[in-house]
């Protein structure tokens, strides 16, 4: 019975790797054209035989090796919605649900990075559901539902689910209502403080400071 159990095991073990080799697959590219690179099926969050942990930290790593690949650029600092790397995660937090690191860094990732508006927005309102006490998460939904998809209304929502769980209390204040340009332009510098005061990357910290510049100056 032992012996059943653990060729079930190794067997379930080996099925699993197999699938998650998908996460490094990529096809070579033609003349004058970047590799293509191939995310992993939605299905494969119902076939992981409990390593379902282990492939969402695989998929993780992988994602972090080509974070701001972007398969079809649409204008400067705008990649076309529904990426590879929202894919990725996408994955990745349906396979781990209480992975901190992808819900809290993978929507601003494909806000700043890649510029997948539309993808970023599901993965920070999967995040904020997630994670509802944890205000760092809440205010970057915030951020970005404010600066990159012009929601008042669910920026003032997140913030205020962030002022409610720890936030500075000026926080409160970006959830009454409208938000005139010169608050848009101290919410963006407050990310970067923040981010700063986390040890988050400089190579990020400088890619969101270029795009925070760059949107000033439209």
């Amino acid at each position: 019975m032992g012996q059943i159990k653990s060729s079930s095991s190794l067997l379930g073990l080996l099925f699993t790797v197999l699938l998650g080799l998908q996460m490094a697959f990529w096809l070579p590219p033609q003349a004058n054209q970047r590799a293509i690179f191939i995310s992993p099926s939605a299905v494969i969050k119902h076939f992981h035989f409990g390593y379902n942990e282990t492939l969402a930290d695989g998929f993780w790593i992988r994602s972090l090796q080509d974070i701001d690949y972007c398969e079809r650029q649409i204008s400067a600092g705008q990649c076309s919605n529904m990426t590879w790397l929202f894919k990725m995660i996408d994955v990745i937090t349906e396979l781990s649900p209480t992975f901190r690191m992808p819900h809290a860094m993978g929507g601003i990732a494909l806000s700043v990075l890649v510029g997948d508006v539309q993808g970023a927005a599901v993965i920070f309102k999967k995040a904020v559901d997630r994670f509802p006490d944890d205000w760092t998460i809440s205010y970057k939904a915030g951020y970005h539902a404010l600066i990159e998809e012009k929601d008042e209304l669910k920026a003032a929502s997140y913030f205020r689910t962030a002022a409610q769980n720890g936030a500075p209390p000026w926080v409160y204040s970006l959830s009454g209502g409208l938000f005139n340009k010169n608050q848009k332009k101290e919410i963006a510098r407050q990310m970067v403080e923040e981010m700063k005061a986390a040890n988050v990357s400089p190579g990020f910290i400088e890619r969101l400071t270029k795009k925070i510049d760059s949107d000033e100056n439209r």
